[in-house]
This record gives C-alpha cells, structure tokens and sequence, in this order.
C-alpha cells in the first residue's frame, strides 16, 4: 500500500482527463501520457531515442522547443516565446549559415533539434545542419551540425 500511497501522492498534481486511474502504473501508460501532454511533451518519443542512443557527454540544442527537460543530456535551449534560434540571429549576430557552423562547433554541439516548419527549413540552421534518420513520429526533428568550412 505505502508505494501506491506514494505513487498517488507524486501523480497527484495531474488531472485526470481521460486516464480513469492514477498514479501511472507502466511505461507503456507513461508514454502515452507524456506524448499526449502540451510543453511539447509530444516530442518525448524522440527524448527517449536521444537518451538511449547518443553518447552521455553529448551537447543538445534545442533551437525553438521551450521545454527539453526530458533530454537527459546536456542542452541548450530559451524560453518557448524566444527561442534560442531567434535570440542567436537577432541579439547575438549569428546572420549567416557560416556563422551558424561555427556557433556550433564552438559551442560544442552534437545534435539540434528543431521543428520541421517553413521557418526552420528556410532559416540559416537548416543550412548549417544535416537532419539524421531518426525518425520517432514527433514534430520536431533530429538534424546534427555540419562542420565548419575551412577558411571560414
């Protein structure tokens, strides 16, 4: 009883709408739950491939997503109403793909992950990244950085 009564006490902030029990009691339920919440939570399927498939020391950043804190990996990331992309290119004169290369590898970053938008695919990032073949039905996307052209 003592862990149900703990499990419901750490659930017990959640609603319940459309779950007719808590706490949550599988993975399974975990999943689905987290996949169906806002904060971009319905991302948390690529979350899952990042934590289980890239090296712990990786460096994530997360260009327009506001709330990476499934990523059990070091990251980058802005408040959901800047974005880090928006706050690079406007206030940190990140203006050209070459400068975006750069960034990143001076940052050290490993992976980016960004939502398949038209914004994002006719910005400076998405000719400064490659996407990978991770493909994890979420609407973000998981793309790594190019390398810096030499002489740039």
């Amino acid at each position: 009883a003592v862990p149900y009564i703990q499990r419901q006490i750490e659930c017990g902030a959640h609603g319940k709408e459309g779950w007719p029990y808590r706490p949550i009691l599988t993975v399974a339920d975990k999943r689905r739950y987290l996949a169906a919440r806002e904060c971009d939570l319905f991302n948390y399927p690529l979350y899952e491939w990042i934590n289980a498939h890239t090296a712990r020391d990786s460096i994530v950043l997360l260009g327009d997503i506001g709330h990476p804190f499934y990523i059990q990996r070091r990251y980058l990331w802005a408040d959901p109403e800047l974005g880090l992309f928006y706050y690079l290119e406007n206030h940190a004169g990140i203006d050209t793909p070459a400068k975006a290369r750069r960034w990143l590898a001076a940052h050290g970053v490993d992976y980016v992950v960004a939502y398949d938008r038209t914004e994002f695919r006719s910005s400076i990032w998405a000719e400064a990244t490659t996407p990978t073949q991770v493909n994890r039905g979420t609407p973000a996307m998981l793309l790594r950085p190019l390398p810096p052209e030499p002489g740039e």
